[in-house]
């Protein structure tokens, strides 16, 4: 498969070489795109155009849980784990006594551990049960092998800091001696959301950090990956088409790459503000919600910075092998396009009778969690149980 980036200026040809910290497992699914980053090299002045920009840059059921479930707001201090709720009735659907003992313990995958919530959640639900938590940031993961402490202790979390698509590296006797060395996952959970915590690493992910560097990466071992900062900066006007029109889907894309490219003529950009006095400059005359702007086209450079629709495929197109018969696999997205994938994976996966979908259609966070976390509104959860195909 061809790699998402080539670079020219920063010779970083093998973007997707195994580490500790970013692995990846990607073979033969198709690309979204190519993209080339070129030198920046033109030195010509728009002083006045320049001034311009800084002058502007100023439906689901109810689940009744049990009340100590219900009541866990007060403890989602530094990041709110969407749609848990949910996440807990699928496992409470498949949580089994008979089955799930202390020794046989029903084996979790939370692949985008972040905080930890919902793992803690699950851990705290269900006393039967081992979690491996993953997660691409490793100060993420350092954060929340702290935080999960007494679970760590316990034997019942193992926290390792990977890509999720690196599944088909995970072995669960690896992580708990107890299991046999073909042990499978009995529930993996990938939530591809960033979380709140991430903000207070700076990394240039949110407009709502105008001197934050515009990085956006979740993995910096090797400098191995390109910052916004440099996606902006060296990227060719039909590759910034694409990403902001593809990604962002932003309704306005040709007149905002066109401003980008004047912009990094006389400057490069470096800081968040950078990026916000274009989209300022850009849609100034226009009548919309600036913040929703913001916003998207945030999203789609931190999409493509970090890779993740590629990340996405790839784990997809690996994870059957990793399940336990009746294994069930739940993916929360908040974009269009990553919805769409998980779509239409679920649904190859049924044409090849390797299970069946839980639900028709993407489930949707409930007004009463809407109400406690407003980002819970985009979020799309769909679930998959497969089958062992003898």
């Amino acid at each position: 498969m061809m790699n998402m980036f080539k670079f020219n200026k920063f010779n970083k040809s093998n973007m997707f070489k195994s580490n500790n910290c970013c692995k990846n497992g990607i073979n033969n699914h198709s690309n979204i795109f190519k993209l080339i980053l070129i030198p920046f090299s033109s030195n010509k002045k728009f002083s006045k155009l320049n001034k311009s920009f800084e002058d502007t840059s100023s439906s689901t059921n109810k689940i009744n849980l049990s009340e100590k479930t219900q009541s866990k707001k007060s403890k989602f201090n530094d990041h709110y784990p969407v749609m848990y709720k949910n996440i807990i009735e699928l496992i409470k659907n498949k949580y089994d006594v008979r089955k799930y003992n202390s020794k046989h313990p029903m084996i979790i995958g939370d692949l985008t551990l972040g905080c930890g919530n919902h793992t803690e959640t699950i851990l705290e639900t269900f006393p039967n049960t081992k979690v491996i938590g993953v997660d691409l940031d490793e100060s993420m993961a350092k954060y929340s092998n702290r935080k999960l402490k007494e679970y760590v202790d316990n034997n019942r979390l193992s926290i390792i800091t990977a890509n999720y698509d690196s599944i088909r590296e995970i072995f669960i006797d690896e992580h708990f001696t107890s299991e046999s060395e073909n042990r499978k996952f009995d529930f993996i959970l990938v939530d591809l959301g960033f979380n709140s915590k991430q903000l207070e690493d700076h990394i240039g992910i949110s407009y709502q950090f105008p001197d934050d560097d515009l990085d956006m990466r979740y993995c910096k071992i090797d400098d191995q990956f390109p910052k916004a900062s440099e996606v902006l900066n060296n990227s060719t006007e039909l590759e910034l088409l694409e990403i902001i029109h593809k990604y962002g889907e932003e309704k306005y894309t040709e007149t905002l790459v066109k401003n980008i490219l004047k912009f990094r003529e006389s400057k490069k950009f470096i800081k968040v503000k950078d990026l916000i006095s274009i989209i300022d400059y850009t849609f100034q005359d226009k009548n919309i919600n600036k913040f929703n702007t913001y916003a998207r086209i945030f999203q789609a450079l931190r999409i493509t910075v970090n890779n993740e629709f590629i990340n996405l495929q790839s784990f997809l197109g690996g994870v059957s092998g990793n399940m336990e018969d009746e294994g069930l696999l739940s993916v929360i997205s908040f974009h269009s396009l990553e919805d769409k994938i998980v779509k239409y994976f679920f649904q190859q996966f049924e044409k090849n009778k390797l299970g069946t979908q839980v639900n028709r259609h993407a489930l949707k966070a409930d007004t009463d969690e809407i109400n406690e976390n407003s980002r819970s509104k985009s979020a799309l959860l769909r679930s998959f149980k497969f089958k062992v195909v003898e």
